[in-house]
């Protein structure tokens, strides 16, 4: 139990920082097409990695539950987070909308909060899965051939 609350406090501010992006930068984006565009890109991708990887096994610490198994289909082919790539690229559009400083520190402490439990999550199948090392040299992390 001791062992999950950081994990619990990292989808805390994960969420925490999303509303924040949303109350901030929603003018922005509802005024926007191109950006509302960029949320829906982002949300397709974040909904595709969820299906992909089935709607039982996802959790919102970064450790997979018991009887989680690794992914490789949709866009797990290609990266290895696609929905904290998703949630990424969504919720950059609510910075741009803001249009200033303060949505871009958001953005970026969401980035930040999100790499935090990529690194608990990837340490995590390391040592339960001997094929993810394999998967991890052979996928991108958040963007396809870039990242």
């Amino acid at each position: 139990m001791v062992r999950l609350i950081p994990n619990v406090l990292l989808f805390v501010l994960q969420f925490l920082f999303c509303l924040v992006l949303i109350g901030i930068g929603w003018r922005g984006v509802v005024a926007d097409p191109l950006l509302w565009c960029g949320v829906v890109a982002g949300s397709l991708v974040l909904v595709s990695g969820v299906l992909a990887m089935r709607v039982g096994q996802v959790r919102v610490t970064p450790l997979p539950g018991e009887g989680a198994t690794l992914c490789r289909r949709g866009p797990y082919r290609f990266i290895r987070h696609p929905m904290y790539s998703g949630q990424l690229l969504a919720f950059a559009m609510f910075a741009v909308g803001e249009g200033g400083l303060a949505g871009w520190l958001a953005w970026l402490s969401l980035a930040a909060v999100l790499w935090i439990k990529i690194e608990i999550e990837e340490r995590f199948w390391l040592v339960r899965d001997p094929e993810y090392a394999e998967y991890r040299r052979t996928t991108k992390r958040l963007v396809p051939w870039i990242l």
